[in-house]
């Protein structure tokens, strides 16, 4: 059995599961250069069990705010998700049907950044600082949330594709929420009866997929960071603090070995140290692939 609820509009619960739909999907899109326009759908009360058998053999994303108790799941079909890896990977995004060690840490990569951006605007709109990380990603066999749940349904759109996920989070989001508006309604519901997105899906005001033109020079002008590694190495403190003039610091790179390019501290190709109008400079000589990408992500 599912409980659902029809919070108003103006609800602390509604004005939550909105914001993390808006931000996570505004975030996810960003990576892969899609726009995900997403609605906001039905949220019910449940337990782990009836979410458990709805939701077995798909990818379940588990995060955390220790701080304030809060655990939370996130539930997508393996091959979309892994899809939306792939594309961040600089694939084609090709699906897989099953999760392997590389795609859990592309998985987490991915909506690490996704989740952790919700961080910031819930702190501004409910006053209240949130940490929510990653922990680990899995394909579900067991729910182990073990509290009372609340699960939000949502639909994304992008391409002219439509899919669905869902936020599953602990009842305790509510203590740092607020108090509820009076007008908050319950119904008993029925899990086999649960009427499909086509129903009354409520469109949230996402302003980034209604501005967004199918072009993607609107991304063009986001600043991230590039940087270049020769090499790095490990040293006690002692020996950092006598570190004067002249003293050579030797580097875990052989001086014959190409140097990395980093864009947001992921390698992504390597190359070799040229000089430009007096400038250094790197010529690229190789695109990391696909595979050491991912060997990358999981060892980091």
């Amino acid at each position: 059995m599912k409980n659902q609820l029809q919070p108003n509009r103006d609800s602390n619960l509604y004005k939550f599961f909105d914001l993390f739909g808006e931000v996570f999907s505004n975030s996810v899109g960003t990576i892969i250069s899609k726009p995900l326009i997403y609605e906001v759908a039905d949220i019910f009360e449940s337990d782990a069990e009836t979410v458990e058998n709805e939701s077995k053999g798909k990818a379940g994303i588990y995060f955390s705010d220790k701080g304030n108790s809060v655990n939370g799941l996130l539930i997508f079909d393996i091959k979309l998700i892994t899809a939306f890896a792939d594309i961040m990977l600089m694939g084609e995004g090709n699906g897989a049907d099953d999760l392997n060690p590389d795609l859990i840490d592309a998985v987490k990569e991915l909506a690490s950044q996704g989740v952790s951006a919700v961080n910031v605007p819930f702190q501004e709109k409910f006053g209240t600082k949130i940490s929510f990380e990653v922990t680990k990603v899995e394909k579900i066999e067991k729910i182990t949330i073990d509290s009372d749940l609340l699960v939000q349904n949502y639909k994304i759109s992008y391409d002219n594709n439509e899919e669905v996920y869902q936020l599953v989070i602990s009842d305790s989001i509510k203590n740092i929420l607020g108090k509820e508006q009076e007008n908050t309604q319950d119904n008993d519901f029925d899990f086999d009866d649960m009427p499909g997105f086509e129903d009354t899906p409520k469109k949230s005001s996402n302003s980034f997929a209604q501005s967004y033109d199918g072009n993607i020079e609107m991304l063009l002008d986001v600043e991230i960071p590039v940087s270049v590694r020769i090499g790095s190495t490990k040293m006690f403190l002692k020996d950092i603090v006598g570190i004067g003039p002249g003293n050579i610091i030797e580097l875990d790179n052989y001086a014959d070995e190409p140097i990395e390019l980093l864009v947001n501290n992921k390698p992504i190709a390597r190359g070799e140290v040229v000089i430009v109008d007096g400038f250094f400079g790197i010529r690229i000589k190789e695109i990391i692939s696909r595979e050491e990408r991912l060997k990358k992500l999981r060892d980091a």
